[in-house]
């Protein structure tokens, strides 16, 4: 009755194993992995109000406004 009820609930006596890789990965592979993984530079641009450095299409911080309006 034992082995029934087992089998019904998907419980089994085989152990399952995590993956593990064959080989350590060298340096070069890593690297060339890791290759498109770099952070680009903020695109910044000068507020046409003070002249204090914005992002793109966001709000200056400094004085607030965007497209020469106050927001």
């Amino acid at each position: 009755m034992d082995d029934e009820s087992t089998i019904m609930s998907g419980e089994s006596d085989e152990e399952y194993e995590m993956a593990v890789p064959k080989r350590k990965t060298s340096k070069s592979k890593r690297n060339m992995r890791r290759a498109h993984d770099g952070v680009t530079p903020v695109n910044a641009q000068s507020c046409t109000n003070c002249g204090e450095p914005v992002r793109s299409h966001h709000a200056c911080v400094h004085c607030g406004t965007y497209k020469d309006r106050q927001i």
